[in-house]
């Protein structure tokens, strides 16, 4: 997860910063460890951590001591989450890269730092009220805003010399890969779907057995 967070960091400083050299250093390393890059590996493992927590109190059922327990890290993490996403931005700025005139610049990442927000209101209210699916959608809602304001800011390019465009695969070989995903939907949902229900069943099972303990 920290890795996921360093490469996108470093292809978004590397498009964006200028090389003064051509050294071992400056080609291969400056690129990955940098502050910038480093923070936004941060936020991604504090993200995703959020998240799972967030899914973690849904799996708890009726032990309400567990649930407390998930609530609160679920609570640590979002304050984390806020403070490390602007530690990214103070990073950037300390990197000399212009990553809040970018957001500034794109309506698009504006727009889902908004939604994202806005979503957190209605996440803590389905986790108070014990709306399961609810607060899953609001949190995965959030990540998706998350992503989405980020690609909108190299869209459309991935790398340097590389777009969305100029990279696709010919046009036979992507006809032939969305059937392949096609059939490889067809067998893997219901598989995913029965050995979902395999251990919801038996983790409910488990819940039930419990001695009374009050």
């Amino acid at each position: 997860t920290f890795m996921l967070g360093v490469i996108a960091g470093s292809v978004l400083m590397s498009r964006n910063s200028q090389r003064t050299g051509e050294s071992f250093s400056e080609v291969f390393l400056s690129p990955w460890l940098n502050l910038f890059s480093l923070s936004v590996g941060l936020f991604t493992c504090v993200l995703f951590s959020f998240l799972a927590a967030v899914y973690l109190v849904g799996e708890c059922g009726a032990q309400e001591d567990l649930k407390k327990i998930f609530l609160k890290r679920t609570l640590t993490f979002n304050v984390f989450s806020v403070i490390s996403g602007v530690l990214v931005f103070l990073a950037a700025w300390v990197d000399h890269l212009k990553l809040s005139n970018m957001f500034i610049d794109s309506t698009l990442s504006m727009g889902c730092m908004v939604f994202a927000t806005l979503l957190l209101i209605s996440l803590w209210i389905g986790l108070y009220k014990d709306l399961v699916f609810m607060s899953r959608v609001c949190v995965a809602g959030v990540l998706t805003c998350v992503l989405g304001g980020w690609f909108s800011l190299q869209y459309p390019t991935i790398v340097e010399g590389l777009t969305f465009h100029n990279s696709a695969a010919p046009e036979e070989t992507l006809h032939l890969l969305i059937w392949a995903l096609v059939v490889g939907s067809i067998l893997i949902f219901p598989s995913l779907f029965l050995l979902m229900r395999i251990f919801k069943t038996s983790k409910n099972d488990n819940v039930r057995k419990q001695p009374d303990r009050s």
